[in-house]
Order: structure tokens, then C-alpha cells, then sequence
């Protein structure tokens, strides 16, 4: 199967093309290794399908190369690109550790000539993902290459400035209030927040969002989020706070 360039393809003929059976595919890690390696041969970002939000297509921008099944040493241009982004990302999380990968993106897509000469904002933004899945996990004190989700913060986004401010306490009781309304139980309704709120963040997929609180308690989470908005003009979001670990600190200073 060979890839068109400024096509769409749904996740079922990227599976075909990756020779993938659906149960292989929702292994998460090897799914993310997979994805890191595509990029080293195509530019394309995951879109919402227009007929159902639930589900995600690729938009294939740019074929860079032929796509081959194993790894091959990278490249001069693929080794610049690694550095660049990891080196964005390890600044940016340093100076302001609350973010998101979408929000990280953003500053980088300002500060970098280079990513936003090169890279469409869909292309650069998984590659900022993926990275941040690889570097502190996705579930608070799971871990990765650099550090760690050390919990996850109710906030509010202020686009002017890119960065997330927390909520008063009194704020978030409200939208908890809204939330425990609409599922009818006080007992997981924080919880139910933070899974919906992690599944919005692409830190999670559906299928694990899904499997964790169902598809009918998600929209009861989106219901509730909605009510909230034409309060306060704006969604909550549920950032991770991110760490990083002693012994990345002690290797980042071994290479300097």
C-alpha cells in the first residue's frame, strides 16, 4: 500500500499499512514507537473524522522518503531535528513545568524559526507528543526517559501569555458540582474529570478512555463542561505537572 501525499486515511488503512492487526495496534508502546518511526518518513498529524468525533484520521502532508519496515540510522537532518525538539521541550518544561503538548507546541512554533519554517503545526505537534509521552509517561508517577507526571492541575488557559493558570478552589468545586450533578455520584466524578480531561490532552486514547468510565459518562463530563463554559467563558483543563528525575538531571550534566 503506498501513501498519497495530502490525503486522508482512516485509522483502519494506516493499520493496512502498517500490516497491524487491531489488537497489536492498542498496544501502546509499540504503537508509539511505530508512530515515532513514521515521522521519519512522513509529515502528517491525526485529525478528528468529520463524521464521527470519536474517531481520528491521518493527513499525510509529505512523503520525505520511502518508508522502510526497520529502523535505519538516522539521518544528519533527523539527528537536527531530535535535538531541536528535545532541547524545546527540556527548556520550556524547566521554565514552566504545568503544559500541555498542544501548549508546548505553540511556544516552540513561536521561539523556533527552524520548526515553523519546516514543519506543518499538525506534523510538529505530534512529534512534540510523542516525545512527551516518551520522556515522562502519561499517568501521574508512571515515569519515562527524563521524569514524571507528578499530579495534575485544574486550570485555566491564557492563550496571550501560552501558559495554564491554576483554578481557586471555589472555581473548581463549582465545575465538580456541575460533574457529580450530571453522573449522579460524588465518588469517581474527580476522577472521571481527570481521565476525560487526560483523553482531550492525547495522553490517553479513546479506547482506554472508554475502557475506564465508558463512552455515556464522558459525555456527561462533556455536558457538564459546556455549563461551565457559558459561565465562565472558558473549558477547564486538567494539566499535567511535570518532573524531572534526578538520575535525567545527573546524565543531562555528565554530557555538558
Amino acid at each position: 500500500m503506498e501513501l498519497e501525499e495530502e490525503h486522508l486515511y482512516t485509522l483502519d488503512e494506516m493499520r493496512q499499512f502498517f500490516g497491524l492487526t487491531k489488537e497489536q495496534w492498542n498496544k501502546k508502546n509499540n504503537r508509539n514507537k511505530l508512530l515515532a518511526h513514521f515521522s521519519n518518513y512522513y509529515e502528517y498529524e491525526i485529525r478528528y473524522n468529520n463524521n464521527d468525533r470519536r474517531k481520528r484520521d491521518f493527513y499525510i502532508f509529505k512523503k520525505i522518503k520511502d518508508y522502510e519496515e526497520y529502523k535505519k540510522p538516522k539521518s544528519e537532518k533527523i539527528q537536527k531535528r531530535d535535538t531541536i525538539f528535545e532541547n524545546e521541550i527540556v527548556d520550556i518544561v524547566t521554565e514552566d513545568n504545568i503544559q500541555t503538548s498542544a501548549n508546548i507546541n505553540r511556544i516552540i512554533r513561536i521561539d523556533n524559526d527552524f520548526v515553523r519554517d519546516n514543519y506543518k503545526d499538525g506534523t510538529s505537534y505530534e512529534y512534540v507528543r510523542l516525545r512527551m509521552l516518551k520522556y515522562f509517561g502519561n499517568k501521574k508517577n508512571q515515569g519515562g526517559t527524563k521524569g514524571y507526571i507528578a499530579r495534575k492541575v485544574w486550570c485555566k488557559l491564557d492563550i496571550d501569555h501560552n501558559c495554564y493558570i491554576p483554578l481557586s478552589q471555589e472555581v473548581l468545586e463549582e465545575f465538580y458540582n456541575l460533574l457529580g450533578t450530571k453522573l449522579n455520584s460524588d465518588e469517581r466524578k474527580k476522577e472521571i474529570a481527570e481521565i476525560c480531561s487526560s483523553y482531550e490532552n492525547d495522553l490517553i486514547t479513546k479506547e482506554e478512555r472508554d475502557n475506564e468510565l465508558g463512552y455515556s459518562n464522558y459525555m456527561c463530563y462533556e455536558e457538564a463542561k459546556n455549563q461551565f463554559y457559558n459561565k465562565y467563558g472558558f473549558h477547564p483543563v486538567c494539566v499535567p505537572q511535570y518532573e524531572f528525575s534526578a538520575w535525567s538531571m545527573i546524565d543531562e550534566q555528565k554530557e555538558q
